[in-house]
């Protein structure tokens, strides 16, 4: 999934360079915000699930202390 994402970044990231290059200032843009969108929502996803995993094991390590 991880390389799903990458590639499709990427990929905008290319689109949004060639359109302003080429003169489709508007496009550029619009394509540019939307990666940078996603970029920040993919981020957020992955930090969610590292948060949960780190997390995790504290929570449960607390816990079985508790009923000690």
């Amino acid at each position: 999934m991880k390389n799903f994402f990458l590639i499709l970044l990427v990929g905008l990231i290319i689109a949004s360079i060639a359109g302003i290059v080429l003169g489709y200032y508007k496009f550029g843009f619009g394509i540019g915000a939307l990666a940078a969108f996603l970029a920040m929502s993919v981020g957020f996803l992955f930090s969610m699930d590292n948060h949960n995993y780190v997390h995790k094991s504290y929570h449960n390590d607390y816990t079985d202390r508790l009923k000690k």
